[in-house]
Protein backbone atom coordinates (compact mmCIF):
# COMPACT_ATOMS: atom_id res chain seq x y z
CA UNK A 1 0.00 0.00 0.00
CA UNK A 2 1.06 3.71 -0.28
CA UNK A 3 1.72 6.01 2.06
CA UNK A 4 2.36 9.55 2.83
CA UNK A 5 4.76 11.33 4.68
CA UNK A 6 2.99 14.59 6.10
CA UNK A 7 5.18 17.21 7.84
CA UNK A 8 3.86 20.54 9.21
CA UNK A 9 6.15 23.19 9.90
CA UNK A 10 6.55 26.82 11.08
CA UNK A 11 9.61 29.07 11.22
CA UNK A 12 12.60 26.54 12.22
CA UNK A 13 14.17 25.76 8.96
CA UNK A 14 17.00 24.43 10.98
CA UNK A 15 14.67 21.57 12.39
CA UNK A 16 12.94 21.13 9.59
CA UNK A 17 16.35 20.15 7.61
CA UNK A 18 17.10 17.36 9.94
CA UNK A 19 13.45 15.99 10.10
CA UNK A 20 13.37 16.13 6.19
CA UNK A 21 17.20 14.44 5.46
CA UNK A 22 16.24 11.72 7.99
CA UNK A 23 12.87 10.98 5.88
CA UNK A 24 15.06 10.77 2.88
CA UNK A 25 17.12 8.46 4.10
CA UNK A 26 14.21 5.51 5.30
CA UNK A 27 15.08 1.90 4.52
CA UNK A 28 11.13 2.03 2.80
CA UNK A 29 10.68 5.83 1.46
CA UNK A 30 7.43 7.37 1.97
CA UNK A 31 5.23 7.17 -1.51
CA UNK A 32 5.15 10.92 -1.47
CA UNK A 33 6.29 13.85 1.15
CA UNK A 34 4.15 16.96 1.97
CA UNK A 35 5.30 20.04 4.27
CA UNK A 36 2.28 21.99 5.05
CA UNK A 37 3.68 25.18 6.36
CA UNK A 38 1.59 27.61 8.20
CA UNK A 39 2.96 30.96 6.99
CA UNK A 40 6.60 30.69 7.75
CA UNK A 41 8.95 33.54 6.32
CA UNK A 42 10.88 33.13 3.25
CA UNK A 43 13.84 31.36 4.77
CA UNK A 44 11.60 28.24 5.48
CA UNK A 45 10.69 27.97 1.70
CA UNK A 46 13.70 28.78 0.08
CA UNK A 47 14.91 25.85 2.79
CA UNK A 48 12.18 23.05 1.45
CA UNK A 49 13.19 24.04 -2.17
CA UNK A 50 16.70 23.46 -1.66
CA UNK A 51 15.97 20.58 0.05
CA UNK A 52 13.18 19.00 -2.34
CA UNK A 53 16.26 18.30 -4.89
CA UNK A 54 17.25 15.39 -2.98
CA UNK A 55 14.26 14.12 -2.29
CA UNK A 56 14.07 10.30 -3.73
CA UNK A 57 10.33 10.36 -3.68
CA UNK A 58 7.67 12.86 -5.13
CA UNK A 59 7.32 16.31 -3.12
CA UNK A 60 5.03 18.92 -2.43
CA UNK A 61 5.00 22.03 -0.38
CA UNK A 62 1.37 23.07 1.40
CA UNK A 63 1.66 26.79 2.35
CA UNK A 64 -0.81 28.87 3.99
CA UNK A 65 -0.83 32.89 5.19
CA UNK A 66 0.59 33.77 8.56
CA UNK A 67 -2.71 34.08 10.71
CA UNK A 68 -1.73 32.86 14.02
CA UNK A 69 -1.89 29.30 15.03
CA UNK A 70 -3.22 27.37 12.22
CA UNK A 71 -2.23 23.34 13.03
CA UNK A 72 -5.38 21.91 12.15
CA UNK A 73 -5.93 23.68 8.99
CA UNK A 74 -2.45 22.90 7.44
CA UNK A 75 -3.20 19.54 8.03
CA UNK A 76 -6.16 19.33 6.85
CA UNK A 77 -4.54 20.66 4.13
CA UNK A 78 -2.16 18.25 3.43
CA UNK A 79 -4.87 15.44 4.23
CA UNK A 80 -6.60 16.55 1.32
CA UNK A 81 -3.59 16.82 -1.16
CA UNK A 82 -2.50 13.57 0.06
CA UNK A 83 -2.61 10.34 -2.76
CA UNK A 84 -1.86 7.69 -0.40
CA UNK A 85 -3.65 4.76 1.55
CA UNK A 86 -1.84 5.40 4.43
CA UNK A 87 -1.22 9.02 6.49
CA UNK A 88 1.64 8.91 8.65
CA UNK A 89 1.89 12.51 11.06
CA UNK A 90 4.83 13.51 12.25
CA UNK A 91 5.90 16.85 13.87
CA UNK A 92 8.93 18.93 11.98
CA UNK A 93 11.10 18.62 15.09
CA UNK A 94 11.14 15.09 14.92
CA UNK A 95 13.73 13.11 13.42
CA UNK A 96 12.48 9.79 12.38
CA UNK A 97 15.18 6.53 13.09
CA UNK A 98 16.01 5.09 9.48
CA UNK A 99 13.31 2.27 9.86
CA UNK A 100 10.45 4.78 10.87
CA UNK A 101 7.93 4.03 7.88
CA UNK A 102 8.95 0.47 7.13
CA UNK A 103 8.47 0.47 11.17
CA UNK A 104 4.91 1.64 10.94
CA UNK A 105 3.57 0.15 8.46
CA UNK A 106 4.15 -3.05 9.27
CA UNK A 107 2.50 -1.82 12.54
CA UNK A 108 -0.58 -1.13 9.91
CA UNK A 109 -3.98 -2.25 10.74
CA UNK A 110 -7.38 -1.90 9.39
CA UNK A 111 -9.67 -0.40 12.11
CA UNK A 112 -7.13 1.07 13.85
CA UNK A 113 -4.83 4.39 14.38
CA UNK A 114 -1.25 4.67 15.95
CA UNK A 115 0.37 6.35 18.66
CA UNK A 116 3.63 6.13 18.38
CA UNK A 117 6.57 6.90 21.24
CA UNK A 118 9.73 9.57 21.24
CA UNK A 119 13.10 10.33 22.65
CA UNK A 120 13.39 13.75 23.83
CA UNK A 121 16.66 15.30 22.96
CA UNK A 122 17.63 18.21 25.43
CA UNK A 123 19.25 21.69 24.59
CA UNK A 124 22.82 20.53 24.27
CA UNK A 125 22.23 17.37 22.32
CA UNK A 126 19.53 19.70 19.89
CA UNK A 127 22.14 22.12 19.51
CA UNK A 128 24.79 19.54 18.64
CA UNK A 129 22.55 18.02 16.36
CA UNK A 130 21.58 20.95 13.93
CA UNK A 131 25.37 22.35 14.28
CA UNK A 132 26.76 18.73 12.80
CA UNK A 133 23.65 17.42 10.78
CA UNK A 134 22.80 14.39 12.97
CA UNK A 135 20.06 12.56 12.03
CA UNK A 136 21.00 9.17 14.05
CA UNK A 137 21.96 8.89 17.55
CA UNK A 138 23.50 6.03 19.40
CA UNK A 139 22.16 4.99 22.95
CA UNK A 140 24.32 6.47 25.34
CA UNK A 141 24.66 9.84 23.85
CA UNK A 142 24.20 12.54 26.56
CA UNK A 143 21.60 15.03 27.21
CA UNK A 144 18.75 12.50 26.26
CA UNK A 145 15.46 11.43 28.13
CA UNK A 146 13.28 9.01 27.63
CA UNK A 147 15.96 6.73 27.23
CA UNK A 148 14.55 3.13 26.89
CA UNK A 149 12.33 4.32 23.60
CA UNK A 150 15.28 4.51 21.56
CA UNK A 151 15.41 0.63 21.92
CA UNK A 152 14.09 -0.70 18.54
CA UNK A 153 13.28 -4.10 18.93
CA UNK A 154 9.98 -6.33 17.45
CA UNK A 155 10.68 -8.24 20.70
CA UNK A 156 10.15 -6.15 22.81
CA UNK A 157 7.39 -3.85 20.91
CA UNK A 158 5.13 -7.16 21.20
CA UNK A 159 6.28 -7.30 24.48
CA UNK A 160 4.73 -3.98 25.15
CA UNK A 161 1.73 -4.35 22.96
CA UNK A 162 -1.53 -4.13 24.34
CA UNK A 163 -4.80 -4.57 22.76
CA UNK A 164 -6.85 -1.75 20.62
CA UNK A 165 -8.67 0.33 23.39
CA UNK A 166 -10.68 3.50 23.36
CA UNK A 167 -8.41 6.07 25.38
CA UNK A 168 -7.63 9.07 24.11
CA UNK A 169 -5.05 10.33 26.96
CA UNK A 170 -1.75 11.35 25.87
CA UNK A 171 -2.44 11.67 22.45
CA UNK A 172 0.14 13.14 20.31
CA UNK A 173 0.39 13.57 16.27
CA UNK A 174 4.01 14.21 16.48
CA UNK A 175 4.42 10.43 15.70
CA UNK A 176 0.86 9.70 14.36
CA UNK A 177 -0.44 7.04 11.77
CA UNK A 178 -3.79 6.48 10.67
CA UNK A 179 -5.70 5.55 7.34
CA UNK A 180 -6.63 8.03 4.90
CA UNK A 181 -9.98 6.76 4.59
CA UNK A 182 -11.02 6.70 8.54
CA UNK A 183 -9.43 10.57 8.43
CA UNK A 184 -11.88 11.49 5.64
CA UNK A 185 -15.13 10.05 7.85
CA UNK A 186 -14.67 12.07 10.77
CA UNK A 187 -13.49 15.12 8.95
CA UNK A 188 -9.91 15.68 9.81
CA UNK A 189 -9.36 17.82 12.21
CA UNK A 190 -11.39 20.55 13.68
CA UNK A 191 -10.09 23.89 12.75
CA UNK A 192 -12.70 25.67 15.48
CA UNK A 193 -9.46 24.91 17.95
CA UNK A 194 -8.11 28.41 18.67
CA UNK A 195 -4.01 28.49 19.99
CA UNK A 196 -2.26 25.24 20.77
CA UNK A 197 -3.34 22.09 22.29
CA UNK A 198 -6.15 19.54 22.21
CA UNK A 199 -6.59 19.37 18.03
CA UNK A 200 -4.66 15.86 18.38
CA UNK A 201 -7.11 14.90 21.34
CA UNK A 202 -10.21 15.89 19.65
CA UNK A 203 -9.36 14.09 16.22
CA UNK A 204 -8.44 10.76 18.52
CA UNK A 205 -11.76 11.55 20.50
CA UNK A 206 -14.02 11.32 16.97
CA UNK A 207 -11.77 8.46 15.63
CA UNK A 208 -13.01 5.85 18.43
CA UNK A 209 -16.01 7.64 18.57
CA UNK A 210 -16.22 6.41 15.14
CA UNK A 211 -15.07 2.88 15.75
CA UNK A 212 -11.50 2.88 15.02
CA UNK A 213 -9.59 1.84 17.95
CA UNK A 214 -6.36 2.98 19.08
CA UNK A 215 -3.00 1.11 19.36
CA UNK A 216 0.34 2.04 20.93
CA UNK A 217 3.59 1.29 19.62
CA UNK A 218 7.06 1.24 21.50
CA UNK A 219 10.33 -0.06 20.53
CA UNK A 220 9.71 0.69 16.87
CA UNK A 221 9.02 3.29 14.51
CA UNK A 222 11.29 5.38 16.94
CA UNK A 223 11.24 9.67 16.62
CA UNK A 224 13.41 12.26 18.01
CA UNK A 225 11.97 15.02 19.86
CA UNK A 226 14.22 17.84 19.28
CA UNK A 227 14.16 20.21 22.39
CA UNK A 228 12.64 23.61 22.01
CA UNK A 229 10.76 26.43 24.60
CA UNK A 230 7.57 25.35 25.47
CA UNK A 231 4.65 27.11 23.27
CA UNK A 232 1.82 29.56 25.14
CA UNK A 233 -0.64 27.48 26.20
CA UNK A 234 -2.58 30.49 26.81
CA UNK A 235 -5.99 28.99 25.03
CA UNK A 236 -5.19 25.24 26.53
CA UNK A 237 -8.20 25.53 29.04
CA UNK A 238 -10.77 26.40 26.04
CA UNK A 239 -9.39 23.85 24.18
CA UNK A 240 -9.21 21.20 26.90
CA UNK A 241 -13.03 21.69 27.58
CA UNK A 242 -14.02 21.83 23.88
CA UNK A 243 -13.02 18.25 23.51
CA UNK A 244 -14.48 17.20 26.81
CA UNK A 245 -17.50 18.54 25.11
CA UNK A 246 -16.90 16.01 21.76
CA UNK A 247 -16.39 13.25 24.34
CA UNK A 248 -19.71 13.70 25.99
CA UNK A 249 -21.67 14.38 23.10
CA UNK A 250 -19.68 11.63 21.42
CA UNK A 251 -19.04 13.60 18.32
CA UNK A 252 -17.65 11.83 15.07
CA UNK A 253 -17.57 14.91 12.28
CA UNK A 254 -15.91 17.63 12.80
CA UNK A 255 -17.09 21.33 13.57
CA UNK A 256 -14.65 23.03 11.06
CA UNK A 257 -13.09 20.09 9.02
CA UNK A 258 -11.50 18.99 5.52
CA UNK A 259 -14.58 18.53 3.22
CA UNK A 260 -13.93 22.17 3.00
CA UNK A 261 -11.15 21.69 0.65
CA UNK A 262 -13.20 18.58 -1.30
CA UNK A 263 -15.47 20.90 -2.62
CA UNK A 264 -15.53 21.59 -6.53
CA UNK A 265 -13.54 24.67 -7.49
CA UNK A 266 -11.81 24.97 -3.92
CA UNK A 267 -8.24 24.93 -4.30
CA UNK A 268 -5.07 24.91 -1.80
CA UNK A 269 -1.90 26.23 -1.93
CA UNK A 270 0.66 23.40 -3.51
CA UNK A 271 3.52 23.33 -5.08
CA UNK A 272 4.72 20.14 -6.87
CA UNK A 273 8.60 19.98 -6.01
CA UNK A 274 8.88 16.94 -7.19
CA UNK A 275 13.27 16.44 -8.32
CA UNK A 276 13.29 16.58 -12.33
CA UNK A 277 14.96 12.81 -12.41
CA UNK A 278 11.61 11.70 -11.19
CA UNK A 279 9.02 13.76 -13.16
CA UNK A 280 9.06 11.30 -16.42
CA UNK A 281 9.15 8.06 -14.55
CA UNK A 282 6.18 5.83 -13.56
CA UNK A 283 6.40 6.25 -9.77
CA UNK A 284 5.68 10.00 -10.35
CA UNK A 285 2.94 9.18 -12.47
CA UNK A 286 1.42 6.49 -10.46
CA UNK A 287 0.56 8.85 -7.64
CA UNK A 288 -2.00 10.86 -8.75
CA UNK A 289 0.24 13.89 -8.35
CA UNK A 290 -1.65 16.90 -7.75
CA UNK A 291 0.32 19.00 -10.39
CA UNK A 292 2.79 19.52 -12.32
CA UNK A 293 5.08 22.52 -10.90
CA UNK A 294 1.35 24.82 -10.29
CA UNK A 295 0.36 26.50 -7.34
CA UNK A 296 -3.14 26.79 -6.42
CA UNK A 297 -4.12 23.34 -7.50
CA UNK A 298 -7.51 22.05 -7.54
CA UNK A 299 -8.16 19.10 -5.24
CA UNK A 300 -10.29 18.05 -7.84
CA UNK A 301 -7.20 16.82 -9.69
CA UNK A 302 -6.16 15.08 -6.86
Amino acid sequence: MKVSLLLPTYNWPEALSLCLRSAFSQTRPPDEILVGDDGSTEATSDLIHQLAADSPVPFYHVWQPDEGFRAAAIRNKMLATATSDYILLVDSDMVLERHFVADHLRAARQGTFIQGSRVLLGPTATERAMKEGITRFRLFDSDIENRKNMIRSRVLSALASVAPGRSYRKIRTCNFALWRDDAMKVGGFDESYVGWGGEDTDLAIRLINAGVRRRNIRHTAVAFHLFHPTCSRDNYSRNRQRYQDVLRRRSVRAEIGLERYLEEGVAIDVTDLTPDRLRDSNDVSSQGSPSNGKNEVSLEAA
